[in-house]
């Protein structure tokens, strides 16, 4: 059964609305010379 087309319109928007908040997120790390992030991710994750 298809989903109704508001149902995935709305869904569609959600995703692009994370990818967004990740995308934002990303562009303030800072990567250090060997290309790894400055910060450890598991400090990243206890800050949150």
């Amino acid at each position: 059964m298809e989903q109704p087309l508001k149902e995935r319109r709305d869904m569609n928007i959600k995703a692009k609305e994370y990818v967004n908040k990740w995308i934002k997120l990303l562009k303030t790390i800072k990567l250090s010379k060997k290309g790894f992030s400055e910060r450890s991710i598991r400090e990243d994750r206890e800050n949150h």
